[in-house]
C-alpha cells in the first residue's frame, strides 16, 4: 500500500449520492488505488490491518476489530448513481473476509461497479491516494474530488440541493446554510488548501435572500508551486524581505491583474479576509467602468455595491493617479483611509 498510488474513478461514481464514515471512504479509496489500468475484472483485493489504521491515525488495541466493524458496515451502505435513464443502487463491497493472526482484511467490490472503475478511457478523473488521505473530514474529501474533477475548467457551481444529495446528508442535517458553511464548506477550505494539490475559494450565489446555489474556484498548485515550500519560494522572489502571506497569495490566484502585495492587503483589511466578498466584488467590477482597480474595490466593499458601477467624475474610485503601485505603502494605507 502507498500513498503514490493513483486513484481513478469514473465522473459518475464520484458524483454519486452516498455517506460513509472517514474510515469507510478511507478504505475504498486505498482500494481504488490498487486497481491497475489493466485490470478487466476485479481482484481480491488485502490490506495490512497495521498500514491502515495509521493511515487513519489510531493506534488502540482494539484496531483489528475496528477494521471488521468497518468492512462489515461498508457491506450495508448503498451508493446510489444517476444514469440518464434510471438511478442505480449498488452496494461498495461483494465480501470481506479477515485473516485472524495474519492482520489482514480480503475485499472484494461489487461486479456492478467495474463499469466505474475498470478500463476507463473517458469521462474520468485520477489523483494521487497521498493528496487526500490525510483529510480529516469525509466531507472534505468528497469535495476535493468535485473539485478535482473541474480542475481544468477551474471553477464549478453547485445548488445546495444538489451538494447536499451527492454528500449523502439526511434532510435536517445541516438545514440551515450557516451552519453547512460552517461544518462543511470552511472545514473543506482549510484542509483542502492547507494538504492536497488544489485550493479553492468559493462564492455564494442568492436566490432573493437565501443563498440557493455554490460557486468555487479552483486553482492547481502544480501549476504554480513546483516544489512542496514553492509558497515560501515564490514569496522570497518576490519580495525577500516580506512575510509570506497565504491569504495574499490565494488572492493573486482570483483577481488576474498586475497588483502588488500591498495593494492585495488593503483589499483584503477593507473587506476583513472574506473572500467570498471579494469575489462577489471583483465580478462586480467586470461589469464596471473605473480607472483604478484597487479603489473600485475598496469602495464597493466599504459601500456594499449591488449593481455594476459606470465611473463618473464625482467617483472616488478614481481619485487614485494611475496604478497604485506608483505609491509607497504608507502613502497608499493613507488614501485608502481617506476613502
Amino acid at each position: 500500500m502507498s500513498k503514490n498510488y493513483m486513484v481513478t474513478k469514473s465522473n459518475a461514481l464520484i458524483e454519486a449520492s452516498y455517506k460513509l464514515t472517514l474510515g469507510e471512504q478511507k478504505l475504498i479509496l486505498l482500494l481504488v488505488s490498487m486497481i491497475q489500468p489493466s485490470d478487466k475484472e476485479f481482484k481480491e483485493y488485502q490490506i495490512s490491518v497495521k498500514d491502515f489504521m495509521e493511515s487513519l491515525d489510531i493506534k488502540n488495541k482494539n484496531k483489528y476489530k475496528q477494521v471488521e466493524q468497518i468492512t462489515k458496515n461498508l457491506m450495508t451502505k448503498v451508493l446510489r448513481v444517476h444514469k440518464e435513464r434510471s438511478t442505480l443502487q449498488i452496494s461498495w463491497l461483494s465480501s470481506a473476509e479477515y485473516f485472524k493472526g495474519e492482520g489482514m482484511v480480503e475485499v472484494c467490490f461489487d461486479p456492478k461497479l467495474k463499469p466505474y472503475l475498470l478500463q476507463l478511457k473517458e469521462n474520468f478523473t485520477s489523483y494521487k491516494l497521498k493528496n487526500i488521505i490525510r483529510l480529516k473530514s469525509y466531507y472534505s474529501m468528497r469535495i476535493y474530488e468535485l473539485l478535482k474533477q473541474y480542475e481544468k475548467i477551474r471553477e464549478r457551481v453547485f445548488s445546495l440541493v444538489e451538494l447536499r444529495d451527492i454528500l449523502g446528508m439526511e434532510p435536517k442535517q445541516y438545514k440551515q446554510y450557516a451552519n453547512l458553511k460552517q461544518k462543511v464548506l470552511q472545514v473543506a477550505h482549510k484542509e483542502i488548501n492547507k494538504k492536497t494539490d488544489i485550493y479553492f475559494e468559493f462564492e455564494e450565489i442568492k436566490q432573493g435572500r437565501k443563498v440557493d446555489k455554490i460557486k468555487f474556484y479552483i486553482e492547481s498548485k502544480n501549476n504554480k508551486l513546483p516544489k512542496d515550500d514553492a509558497f515560501k519560494e515564490i514569496a522570497a522572489t518576490e519580495d525577500k524581505k516580506a512575510e509570506f502571506d497565504p491569504f495574499v497569495f490565494s488572492l493573486k490566484q482570483i483577481i488576474k491583474e498586475d497588483l502588488t502585495d500591498d495593494e492585495l492587503k488593503a483589499i483584503l483589511d477593507t473587506a476583513k479576509y472574506d473572500m467570498t466578498t471579494i469575489i462577489k466584488k471583483y465580478e462586480l467590477a467586470k461589469s464596471s467602468t473605473y480607472d483604478n482597480l484597487v479603489g473600485f474595490l475598496i469602495s464597493a466593499i466599504k459601500k456594499d455595491y449591488k449593481e455594476p458601477i459606470k465611473q463618473t467624475k464625482n467617483n472616488r474610485f478614481h481619485n487614485f493617479e494611475g496604478r497604485t503601485s506608483k505609491y509607497t505603502k504608507e502613502e497608499l494605507e493613507e488614501k485608502l483611509r481617506m476613502k
